[in-house]
């Protein structure tokens, strides 16, 4: 995955943003999770149109499970005595920083908001699985 060029000036209006940046998670793949278009997840990252609930609700699920596999990955590693990883300690303090302050602001939701992101992000998911299984030819039975 490409990390989308950041400019270390700008904030983004939605913490779940910076913890996606982060990660290094690009517009391109926030639009297949919530089967929007890139220019539509621009305008929200850029803060030049608001949100819907039902897609910041997706998006920070999406973004735990980004943490909590990197936790896991790292807890792994850790015992190994790698110098890589403080800075990805680091890197997952901020990340998780920034799910727990989009979190935060997440519990002003309405319920069908939330219900509905949980629906997209299972979607994606299902998708996902979907389009990685190859079809195997079953032999005919003689």
């Amino acid at each position: 995955m490409e990390k989308p060029k950041r400019d270390p000036q700008s904030k983004e209006l939605y913490p779940l943003f910076q913890g996606l940046n982060e990660m290094g998670i690009g517009d391109a793949a926030l639009a297949d999770v919530l089967a929007e278009s890139r220019a539509q997840v621009a305008e929200w990252r850029l803060g030049r149109r608001r949100m819907p609930g039902h897609a910041m609700a997706c998006l920070t699920e999406f973004l735990n499970g980004l943490v909590q596999g990197r936790r896991s990955e790292l807890s792994y590693a850790t015992p190994m005595g790698l110098d890589l990883i403080a800075e990805d300690l680091n890197v997952l303090r901020r990340t998780n920083d920034s799910l727990n302050q989009q979190r935060a602001f997440n519990r002003a939701l309405a319920k069908r908001d939330i219900e509905r992101g949980e629906r997209l992000l299972r979607d994606w998911r299902r998708r996902r699985l979907t389009a990685s299984r190859t079809p195997v030819a079953v032999p005919p039975v003689a």
